[in-house]
This record gives C-alpha cells, sequence and structure tokens, in this order.
C-alpha cells in the first residue's frame, strides 16, 4: 500500500501529550483542532497566576492577548456611569479575550481573578498567529467555532429581549 507524505504517522501520546489533550479538547474554541494543532497551540502557552481581586486586563487596554482558565473562576466588569456593572463569570476550560482572536484593537471588559487564585493560559495574538502558519487550517477552526459561539449568543440575546418584552431595543444592537 503507497503511503502519502502529509499522512504523519504519530506515535502513542506521553503521559503529558494526553494531559494536554484532556485539557484542551474541553475548551470549546478548540475541540475541533487535531493533536498535532493542539500540541502546537500548548507550545505558545504562558501559565499565569493570580490572586483573588488581582486584574487581568483592564477595559480599553489592547487586545493582544488570549486566555484560558485553567483553574479558579474570574469575573468581568463594564464600567457603567463610574461603577463596576458585573457582566460575566468564568469558570475552568473558559476563556476571555476573544477580542483578541477578532484582532479587536481595544478591551470591552476590565477581568479579574474572582477566587482565591486562578490559573490561566495566556496566549499571545503574535503567537498564534505564527502558529497559524504552520497549520493553516487551524485558524479557519476556531474561528467557525467562534461564529458558532457568536450566533448561539445572538439568539440568546434576542430570548431575552422577548422575554422581557422590549427592555431594550435591539435596533442599538443590530
Amino acid at each position: 500500500m503507497k503511503q502519502f507524505s502529509f499522512f504523519k504517522v504519530r506515535k502513542k501520546l506521553s503521559n503529558k501529550e494526553q494531559k494536554i489533550m484532556d485539557f484542551f479538547q474541553n475548551v470549546a474554541l478548540f475541540k475541533e483542532l487535531t493533536v498535532q494543532e493542539i500540541l502546537g497551540l500548548h507550545e505558545i502557552c504562558h501559565k499565569r497566576r493570580y490572586e483573588k481581586g488581582e486584574i487581568i486586563f483592564l477595559s480599553g487596554d489592547a487586545s493582544e492577548t488570549f486566555y484560558i482558565i485553567i483553574e479558579g473562576q474570574i469575573s468581568g466588569y463594564i464600567d457603567l456611569q463610574g461603577n463596576p456593572s458585573h457582566v460575566f463569570i468564568k469558570k475552568q476550560y473558559q476563556s476571555t479575550g476573544t477580542g483578541a482572536l477578532l484582532r479587536e484593537p481595544k478591551r470591552i471588559f476590565t477581568t479579574v481573578c474572582d477566587s482565591a487564585s486562578c490559573s490561566l493560559y495566556a496566549i499571545p495574538m503574535v503567537s498564534l498567529e505564527k502558529l497559524y502558519e504552520t497549520h493553516p487550517f487551524m485558524h479557519g477552526k476556531i474561528m467557525a467555532v467562534l461564529a458558532k459561539m457568536y450566533h448561539e449568543r445572538t439568539k440568546k440575546v434576542v430570548e431575552i429581549y422577548k422575554k422581557e418584552l422590549g427592555f431594550f431595543e435591539l435596533k442599538h444592537i443590530f
């Protein structure tokens, strides 16, 4: 049987590689990635640790890094007339900073460690774009999942709008 050069023979994963795979396959954005893509992604991750109340990033900061929660809990806030307004809570396997994936220039939320401590993977977008060069389909896979996530979020906004009987005007969103 003829073997094609584009099929890479893969040995059994080491225990460390399997733990990496187990973690990243639980992150919604990366469920469609191959073993090689996930292992490449892990190579550019930087592990960061934050203590309770420590700011991960501020609203208005440059969106240059994407984060995945390894352990702990984070909260996101927006400034509402000079006061912080709580917007979300995220836990293990969830991510924040998706604006960086979209090359959005500024952060929308201020994000803070909300548990005793948090461990996060930080992925600089410069490094991710270099990885896309060696794994060209990776970018498309991630963007397809992100598009689906945003579509689901839009459906949720419309459902809430209907339930709240037009508490706000949809024309301000769309």
